[in-house]
């Protein structure tokens, strides 16, 4: 080796140089196809999935939509009354089930424009019960902010519902404290919900 270099002239050392960066180059060449093979791999498979998400996507979009939209047209109460909840007051979506609605027709006396008497309307009344689990193995206590911001949030984003009863117990009572068990020196900003129901009303014969 030491002959080599000390045998070698300008021409030798720009061979050896020339082969040095020929394999140096054969290797990151090497290297870049692998990486050209995964990038189109990966092309492969986004092209296959990608009318899939185009689709899930809008529809997606149109839903959000939906909801935020301030009209007179239903929404499916689930959803409506899912995002309320879980999106803007941080409820879980686990601690709370909807209850059957049973749309049923009832009167109701309002007074009639320009008169001073009362008229009787019948109107189709839905209510929607929104049930939280009082299971001692899987309730959700929440916070008096959360209830709030769910029940204005429910009513400011729909000009059909209104809140129509709610209930809650704090955690201390939930869970036991009182004159057997004693009474706790204070009480924390945690409950359980025992009835929380939406109620909405129209003039039957109106689109529903």
């Amino acid at each position: 080796m030491k002959r080599l270099f000390s045998d070698m002239d300008w021409l030798k050392g720009l061979i050896l140089f020339c082969i040095v960066a020929s394999a140096a180059l054969g290797i990151w060449n090497w290297m870049l196809a692998k990486q050209l093979d995964s990038v189109r791999a990966a092309w492969k498979r986004t092209k296959t999935d990608y009318s899939d998400i185009v689709q899930k996507t809008k529809q997606i979009q149109s839903l959000y939509e939906a909801l935020d939209q301030q009209s007179d047209e239903d929404i499916d109460h689930s959803i409506y009354f899912q995002k309320q909840l879980t999106e803007f007051a941080k409820i879980p979506s686990k601690a709370y089930t909807f209850g059957d609605v049973n749309p049923k027709e009832t009167k109701i006396i309002g007074k009639a424009e320009g008169t001073k008497r009362g008229k009787q309307t019948t109107v189709i009344e839905r209510i929607v019960p929104i049930k939280f689990s009082s299971s001692k193995s899987d309730r959700q206590y929440v916070t008096r902010e959360q209830v709030f911001v769910a029940c204005y949030q429910a009513e400011k984003n729909s000009k059909r519902w209104t809140l129509q009863d709610l209930s809650m117990r704090a955690k201390e009572v939930a869970e036991g404290y009182g004159p057997k068990k004693g009474y706790p020196e204070e009480l924390s900003d945690e409950w359980l919900v025992t009835d929380m129901k939406f109620v909405s009303r129209r003039p039957k014969g109106t689109k529903k």
